[in-house]
C-alpha cells in the first residue's frame, strides 16, 4: 500500500514550494517531513480523490480575473448543491465529501497553509493558529489549487503560505482571495443578511457601520477584513473604505475581534476541523478491518496517536462520494 519512494516524492514537491518563497530557511525536515508522510499515504489510499472531483475544470483555462473568481465560486456552490444565500461553515467536510480534497488541521506557528496535488490526491493543510481565519485560508487555497489544476500548471505540486508571506499579492494570490470572498459570502447573501442585521439592531442611518459588518462577518465564519472587502467590491463602501474601517478599529478599540465582543455581538458558530476527515477515516477503518493496514502505522504516517486515530475512526460518520 505504501513504500518510501513515494514520501520522498512528495518530500521533494514540497521543498520546491518551499524554495520558491523567501524566508523560509529556518524551516527545517521537523516541519516538512510530517507533512510529505501525510501526503503520501493519502494518495496511496484514495482510490478516485481530487482529480475526479474537480474533472469539469480541468478543460477550462481560468484566468486571474475577478469575474472568473466569482463565477468560480457561483459554480462551486451549485457543485455542492447550495444557494447563493447560505453561509459554508461546513466547507471543509464538503471538500473531502463532495470535491475530493481532504482538509487537515495542523500545530504550527510558522506554516500557514500548504496545498499539494500529488499523484490526482488533492490535501489542504491548515494551522491552528488561523484562528477565525481558518475558514477563509481554507477557501482560499481551495481556489488555489482548482485554478492550478484547470491551467495545467500543477501536476505534483505544492504552493506553502508562511504566517511571514500569507500576505503576497500577485495575480494567482488575488484570484484566491476573490474566489475565497464570493464562495463564503456571496453577494446575494451578504445583502440579505446585512438587512436583516441592520433590522435586529434597529440601524437607522443609511450608511454602512462597523457593528453591522462586524456581525455578519461572524455569521459567515470570516474576518472582518474580508467581510469588509466583500462589501467594498460590492460597493457598499467606498474604495480603500475596508482597510481604513480595520486601521480605525485596530487604533481605536485594539482590535476587531475585541471590538465584536465588547458590543456583545453573537459568538462565532463552531467550524469543525477533525484530526482527519470522515472520508478518510472511513476508507482507514475498512483497511484496518481487513487486516491489511494497523491502526499505530497509519497513525504514524498520519501524525496522530494511535488511541487518537482510533477515538476519530470509532466516532466519525462520513460521505464517501468520489472516494469508492
Amino acid at each position: 500500500m505504501f513504500n518510501e519512494s513515494a514520501m520522498r516524492r512528495a518530500s521533494g514537491v514540497l521543498y520546491r514550494a518551499l524554495d520558491e518563497l523567501p524566508g523560509t530557511e529556518a524551516l527545517t525536515d521537523l516541519d516538512v517531513e510530517p507533512l510529505a508522510r501525510t501526503v503520501a499515504f493519502v494518495a496511496r489510499i484514495a482510490k478516485n480523490p481530487f482529480e475526479l472531483a474537480t474533472a469539469r475544470f480541468r478543460s477550462q483555462r481560468i484566468p486571474y480575473t475577478v469575474a472568473a473568481s466569482a463565477a468560480l465560486a457561483s459554480e462551486i456552490r451549485l457543485q455542492l448543491g447550495e444557494d447563493d444565500i447560505q453561509p459554508l461553515l461546513d466547507l471543509p467536510a464538503r471538500l473531502a465529501g463532495q470535491l475530493g480534497t481532504l482538509v487537515f488541521p495542523i500545530e504550527s506557528s510558522v506554516i500557514a497553509v500548504v496545498g499539494v496535488l500529488f499523484e490526482r490526491a488533492g490535501l489542504l493543510f491548515l494551522s491552528n493558529s488561523l484562528a477565525h481565519r481558518k475558514l477563509t485560508e481554507c477557501a482560499r487555497a481551495f481556489g488555489t489549487i482548482l485554478a492550478l489544476a484547470a491551467r495545467n500548471e500543477m501536476s505534483n505540486a505544492a504552493f506553502v503560505a508562511t504566517f511571514s508571506t500569507s500576505k503576497t499579492v500577485g495575480p494567482k494570490a488575488t484570484f484566491a482571495t476573490n474566489f475565497a470572498g464570493h464562495l463564503l459570502v456571496p453577494t446575494r447573501g451578504l445583502a440579505i443578511t446585512l438587512r436583516k442585521i441592520r433590522e435586529i439592531l434597529k440601524v437607522k442611518k443609511a450608511e454602512l457601520g462597523d457593528v453591522e459588518m462586524l456581525y455578519a462577518a461572524r455569521v459567515f465564519g470570516v474576518g472582518f477584513d474580508d467581510l469588509a472587502r466583500r462589501c467594498e467590491r460590492e460597493q457598499l463602501l467606498p474604495p480603500g473604505g475596508a482597510r481604513a474601517l480595520e486601521k480605525f478599529l485596530v487604533e481605536r478599540f485594539g482590535g476587531t475581534e475585541k471590538r465584536a465582543n465588547e458590543l456583545g455581538l453573537p459568538a462565532r458558530p463552531p467550524i469543525e476541523f477533525p484530526p482527519i476527515p470522515a472520508v478518510l477515516s472511513s476508507m482507514l477503518a475498512r483497511h484496518i478491518d481487513a487486516g491489511d493496514l494497523s491502526c499505530e502505522d497509519a497513525a504514524y504516517w498520519l501524525n496522530l496517536s494511535p488511541a487518537l486515530l482510533e477515538s476519530v475512526i470509532s466516532t466519525q460518520d462520513s460521505s464517501e462520494r468520489f472516494w469508492q
